[in-house]
């Protein structure tokens, strides 16, 4: 089953954190549980949300 987005793609502090995680060499970016999750060979930060 899959989980329900959690997260609005126009939130700007989502924009924010989304810079700096991309920024760092070979980060990613996957949704998981319903919120965007940052990586490189392993999470290192989720979003949970600017509320």
């Amino acid at each position: 089953m899959a989980h329900p987005s959690m997260f609005d793609d126009a939130d700007p502090v989502l924009r924010r954190v989304r810079a700096l995680a991309l920024g760092l060499h070979d980060a990613g970016e996957k949704i998981s549980h319903g919120r965007p999750a940052f990586f490189t060979t392993k999470i290192f930060a989720y979003y949970g949300g600017a509320r």
